[in-house]
């Protein structure tokens, strides 16, 4: 494990793909806290998608992740609601053309702010997996690995019990590029 552990990465670059993997919400919230402490430190926007059940449940869990934000570093941070809106636009399946409209506004968001990119934290994958959505889920991955943009760098946070299912585990090296985990 020890190797595994000294493999993963630090940082996520823009064009970036990578996944974390995580166990405890404790994990989660320490990859989180690296994500959003660099991204703020380089001047990016910030988006975090979650699975949590409403959108202030969300923001208190970058709370959590990223105590102190002030008023500037908050507005660098987007949260978006519920995995349905940035994934699906309503159409209960994954709308890639809807992904790809919600990605382009957060790069043009960014760039109209001033800022040097855009990453996205996404925590959804746990909810696809339980709805035996998994393939659908990884043709998504295999489709958004493609066309990440020079300006958007993105970790998908995976709990450790799906990765290792041996539906999964071949899915997760296919489709990301390396491990990023909290220093």
């Amino acid at each position: 494990m020890h190797d595994i552990e000294a493999a993963a990465k630090h940082s996520v670059e823009m064009h970036d793909h990578a996944v974390c993997a995580y166990a405890t919400e404790e994990e989660l919230l320490a990859a989180l806290a690296a994500f959003v402490s660099e991204g703020l430190a380089r001047r990016e926007l910030v988006v975090f998608v979650h699975a949590f059940d409403t959108e202030e449940a969300g923001w208190r869990f970058v709370e959590r992740a990223a105590p102190g934000l002030d008023a500037g570093e908050r507005e660098k941070v987007v949260v978006v609601s519920l995995y349905e809106a940035a994934f699906e636009g309503g159409s209960r399946r994954i709308d890639r053309e809807h992904v790809g409209r919600v990605v382009e506004g957060l790069v043009a968001r960014a760039q109209a702010d001033g800022l040097a990119g855009t990453r996205i934290f996404v925590d959804a994958s746990r909810r696809y997996f339980a709805g035996s959505r998994t393939s659908e889920w990884f043709e998504f991955e295999t489709w958004l690995g493609r066309r990440l943009q020079a300006k958007v760098g993105l970790v998908c946070a995976y709990q450790r019990s799906d990765i290792m299912r041996p539906d999964v585990l071949p899915e997760v090296l296919r489709t990301h590029a390396y491990r990023f985990d909290a220093p």
